[in-house]
């Protein structure tokens, strides 16, 4: 059950606004894309990112230059938030968190993904929020007064198992016709009288946060970024393709246990050419699920070290840079002025801060459907890696 909080900012002037999270994952920064957008310039562009599951939120910092602080104390790990904690971050106003009933009682104002925040559109949005709540409490009272329809307790009594057994049976019917194996996703059935939801929990999303949590491991692993943060969408590609090497778990275990076995040696030759050795290791690993031409995936991963550290030299070394660089790897290696995922990329990236990563460009179709899929597929085996029994790979985890 996600909790309810609230965010109240605080500028340099003393005036406050309220703001809701209506997500699961709530991202703040100075970047288009976030869920708040704070025009400072010691923002990063993906700032700091809340969490919300299971009655409870979290704060992680997300590799920004400034840092983020929880009550004074620096965010260096995801952190529990508490109602009444402060999270400052950059020169912006200060954020009291606000948990469950203990938010205040002012109307809240949902701003929608993308939205730059305004004070003056805040208190426009407010006051209109204030005179619909009023509308809806005048009707509510009048329908008290002016029932339209009244039932005895036993018809009612009736009327409540029939709406029962038939939800019953659409569940059934549901979950009886998903023969394909494809996850059910989280539904919501909307009463055509107003707000109330029905929540179907989505029995996959503790997995998928399991996997979201692991890649971010294996990101730090791979590149000079402490910490990522990943789309949503990215995390639903990327929880296909894991389930997909769930099922052909044998192949993978044979993969591992070859680059295990020659782990060493993968590791010190990385090194010497100035590359992440896990970087080296799960692009063997993607490749090798590829194909690889038959060969042994130790054999490969040592053979695309120099390709890999040539590429590195051009696209760089931070988080979004090694993605880029393992699809630019199956492009081609080209040179380090004339790759052709360099051209596209001038075409493509307006803005680097939002722009300059695998997802931007994956989605303006700067790159192409195969290489971004080796994207794809180097994280799933590099999460699976991590803890391939978890996974129903029987073999050794490789870890770096």
């Amino acid at each position: 059950m996600q909790p309810e909080v609230t965010l109240t900012l605080r500028d340099k002037k003393g005036r406050e606004q309220t703001l809701s999270v209506k997500s699961s994952r709530f991202t703040i920064g100075r970047g288009s894309d976030n869920d708040l957008i704070l025009d400072d310039s010691k923002l990063s562009r993906r700032h700091a990112l809340i969490e919300c599951f299971e009655g409870m939120a979290q704060i992680s910092d997300c590799g920004s230059q400034n840092g983020t602080l929880l009550n004074d104390s620096p965010v260096t790990q995801a952190t529990l938030l508490g109602n009444g904690d402060v999270i400052s971050l950059g020169s912006s106003s200060d954020i009291t968190v606000h948990i469950g009933r203990e938010a205040p009682a002012r109307t809240a104002v949902a701003y929608e993904t993308g939205q730059a925040f305004s004070f003056d559109d805040y208190v426009a949005k407010a006051s209109a929020g204030i005179t619909a709540t009023r509308r809806a409490s005048s009707a509510a009272r009048a329908r008290r007064r002016n029932p339209r329809l009244k039932f005895s307790p036993a018809t009612a009594a009736v009327i409540a198992a029939v709406m029962i057994a038939a939800a019953a049976g659409i569940a059934i019917f549901i979950l009886s016709n998903n023969n394909h194996g494809v996850p059910i996703s989280t539904t919501r059935l909307s009463q055509n009288n107003g707000n109330q939801n029905i929540r179907l929990p989505d029995k996959h999303e503790s997995l998928k946060r399991q996997i979201e949590q692991t890649a971010k491991e294996v990101m730090a692993g791979i590149s000079d970024s402490s910490s990522y943060v990943f789309e949503k969408d990215a995390i639903n590609d990327i929880s296909e393709k894991v389930g997909q090497y769930r099922a052909s778990s044998a192949a993978l275990a044979k993969a591992l246990r070859s680059v295990t076995q020659r782990r060493e040696e993968i590791t010190a030759q990385a090194k010497r050419k100035g590359i992440r050795p896990a970087l080296v290791a799960y692009a063997a690993l993607a490749e090798s699920s590829d194909g690889g031409g038959g060969r042994d995936t130790a054999a490969i991963a040592m053979s695309m070290i120099d390709d890999l550290a040539w590429l590195q030299t051009t696209f760089g070394s931070d988080a979004d840079s090694s993605l880029i660089l393992i699809a630019a790897y199956k492009m081609g290696v080209g040179t380090r002025n004339s790759h052709p995922l360099l051209s596209a990329m001038t075409e493509k990236i307006k803005n680097p801060d939002t722009d300059r990563n695998v997802w931007f460009l994956n989605r303006a179709s700067a790159i192409k459907p195969a290489p971004y899929d080796f994207v794809v597929r180097f994280l799933a085996v590099a999460i699976i890696a991590q803890d391939p029994a978890g996974f129903g790979v029987q073999a050794p985890a490789l870890k770096f």
